[in-house]
Formats: C-alpha cells, structure tokens, sequence
C-alpha cells in the first residue's frame, strides 16, 4: 500500500511540476527519441509501443508505459531523460486536451490517478 502511494505521489508530483511550468512547452528531443536503440529488445519494445499509444492519444496506456519504463532498473541517464521527457509532454498534452473538454482525456487523468501500477513484490 505504501508503495502505491508512493507512486501515485511521485506521478502527481510530476503532474503537478508540469502544471506549474506556465506554458512552457516540453518537447521530445531527437536524442530522446534515439536513446533505446541499443536497449535490450524488450525495453525498446516497451519504449516504441509507448511513443505510438502517446502519438494516438491514448494517453493512459502511454502514461502506464512510461510509468512503467520510469521504474525500469538500469535504464542508462539518456533513457531515463528520454522517458522523462516524454511522460512531461504527454502529461501536459493531455492536461492540454482535458481543459479543452476532450472526454478521453479526462478519463485518462482519472484513471492514471487511481491506476498508478505499484511495483511487484
């Protein structure tokens, strides 16, 4: 239970941070977008589905898999900027959509706040 809250901390934290920016705009770099291609197959796999969810606006399985990746063990400075990065943009995008009535959006948030996945045992 602890972990969970921690972890829903840590992404609202995050939320938060980036609601407080005022109007900066996050972007996904170049570098960012080359940081996994010398991962191992099944992080880059991870990483590569969730650029695509987060390209088609599916924001919560894109929030999920950064998450996810966030808590990935050994993920070298650049991955972990690169997940950063992205995560901040697609929060603020969705934050973005959400403020201008997009339904699916504010479901996402909704979910991503009570969905956090805690960390297994």
């Amino acid at each position: 239970m602890k972990e969970r809250l921690f972890a829903l901390g840590l992404f609202v934290s995050a939320v938060l941070l980036l609601a407080g920016c005022g109007g900066d705009t996050v972007k996904v770099t170049g570098a960012n977008l080359e940081a996994f291609n010398n991962a191992p197959p099944e992080i880059k796999q991870k990483w590569d589905k969730a650029l695509q969810d987060d390209k088609a606006n599916n924001y919560a399985a894109a929030g999920k898999a950064y998450f996810e990746l966030l808590r990935t063990p050994n993920l070298s400075p650049e991955q972990l900027q690169a997940v950063q990065n992205a995560a901040a943009a697609l929060n603020q995008k969705m934050y973005e959509a959400a403020d201008k009535g997009d339904a699916a959006a504010q479901k996402a948030i909704d979910e991503l706040r009570t969905g956090v996945p805690t960390r297994p045992r």
